[in-house]
């Protein structure tokens, strides 16, 4: 496996683990909010994705303890077959099927733990919770995805290496660039088809969906420049990486 996709793999699995563990650090819930467009013009994965926000959000914004499956209406809006959707958000820890009905699995009862506290009194305030919520999900379905050789999700992954070759070029450096140069970008989005690259790239700049993603601006060259929130979420990472090097080689 090459050097940026175990270093993919790595990434899915810190943030996972780290709101299963109830404790994700205020850096990396900042980058996952930065994730919530990804799959939301994937039209391979936007059934399981549109579903999982649904139920999901009505766990932690509606405060419901439960949903039944034939109230879920994202389900009567998707090709894909219903059993296979909650055999993967299963998998995923998104939620338990009993019966009819859905409850918060492992991975949505931390979140919702996470966040209980705290009291969405303002639009500002939800659409955080709401993008986190979405960007949590987009890492939980790739990675599931990928584990139970369902399909493998490009987009995602295309975005993934290429913030895990932004980390590869920054060894023997003090910090990591902010901007992604031209090269770079030609060699991680090659891996997708045109119309999807170009569907990506225009979230990220903020032609569609309403504000940028990732990136903060484009040079004159055609680079891309990361937020800043963006390059802390990737020296943490590549801080991790440092700390566990004696059991994890890139």
């Amino acid at each position: 496996m090459c050097k940026p996709c175990q270093l993919t793999l790595f990434q899915l699995n810190e943030v996972i683990n780290d709101y299963l563990n109830g404790s994700p650090p205020e850096w990396m819930s900042d980058f996952i909010r930065e994730l919530d467009f990804i799959y939301q013009e994937d039209l391979r994965v936007r059934g399981y994705f549109n579903v999982a926000s649904e139920v999901v959000e009505i766990f932690v914004i509606d405060k419901e303890p439960s949903v039944k499956i034939d109230d879920v209406e994202e389900f009567h809006n998707t090709h894909i077959a219903q059993r296979r959707i909650i055999e993967v958000l299963e998998w995923a820890k998104i939620v338990e099927r009993k019966g009819d009905r859905l409850y918060p699995g492992e991975l949505t009862i931390k979140f919702i733990s996470l966040r209980r506290e705290e009291r969405y009194l303002t639009d500002e305030e939800i659409q955080k919770v709401i993008f986190e919520i979405r960007g949590l999900l987009t890492v939980a379905l790739t990675k599931a995805l990928l584990e139970m050789n369902v399909y493998v999700p490009r987009g995602a992954l295309s975005i993934f290496n290429m913030l895990s070759r932004q980390i590869l070029a920054s060894y023997g450096q003090d910090s990591v660039d902010p901007k992604i140069y031209k090269l770079n970008q030609d060699i991680t989005f090659g891996m997708i088809p045109k119309r999807q690259r170009n569907h990506i790239k225009r979230r990220m700049i903020g032609l569609s969906g309403g504000g940028t993603r990732l990136i903060e601006d484009i040079d004159d060259e055609g680079n891309l420049v990361l937020k800043p929130k963006v390059v802390r979420y990737l020296q943490r990472i590549r801080e991790r990486i440092r700390e566990r090097q004696r059991t994890v080689t890139y």
